[in-house]
């Protein structure tokens, strides 16, 4: 067998520190990442070399131009997520897009959700949950007299937290964007000590469960 070579996702236009968390979960057990492709039109990706690609995450803003992949990229369906948000699934459900699938079952789901649906379709299914759950916990106790509140508006908290909670977003505003750009792909726990530095604060409450912190 000949060396084997890895793509990457990148997500132009978008500024969700989310999808960049899941690429550093999945890119941190590769040896490398040769040539990054747009998560949202993957369809029109062209290696250089045959390569293989992790299809992890949510997918997807636009389906039509999602799947299927060329011949030079090969899929491994690991924390695969199809969204209710848009016509994804209605996109995924075509005839040509299941065979595709069915290429390469078992589909390895990031939710029960989306592995019941693809199971109805015919494809073989198992649940992976999320690539997130390979990073490791934090070693440290942060200690500060605040809370970050990540899209968690509604969860109900102590009062004693209450008192001390900031809300915040994980949808990173414009004028942060370059600055996440340039530490998106290192580790996970930086990324998230950048947000913690900028803002001056310590505890984290985020709302998704996807995030092992």
């Amino acid at each position: 067998m000949g060396e084997r070579h890895f793509a990457g996702f990148e997500y132009r236009g978008l500024n969700n520190l989310g999808d960049s968390i899941q690429s550093v979960a999945v890119e941190r057990l590769l040896p490398a990442i040769e040539q990054r492709f747009d998560r949202d039109t993957l369809a029109y990706a062209n290696p250089v070399v045959p390569m293989s690609i992790v299809m992890n995450g949510w997918f997807s803003h636009h389906p039509q131009t999602c799947l299927p992949l060329s011949d030079m990229l090969t899929p491994f369906f690991w924390g695969f997520h199809i969204t209710d948000y848009n016509e994804s699934w209605s996109y995924f459900s075509r005839k040509e897009i299941v065979n595709y699938l069915k290429r390469y079952e078992p589909i390895g789901c990031r939710d029960p959700y989306t592995a019941d649906r693809l199971s109805q379709l015919g494809v073989k299914t198992f649940v992976s949950f999320c690539f997130t759950l390979t990073l490791p916990k934090r070693e440290y106790q942060e200690n500060c007299d605040k809370v970050i509140v990540v899209d968690g508006e509604g969860i109900p908290l102590p009062a004693e937290l209450k008192e001390q909670a900031v809300y915040y977003t994980h949808v990173i505003p414009g004028k942060n964007r370059d600055a996440i750009k340039r530490w998106e792909y290192r580790s996970c726990s930086s990324i998230i000590r950048i947000i913690i530095e900028l803002l001056g604060l310590g505890i984290l409450v985020w709302k998704s469960i996807r995030y092992r912190i």
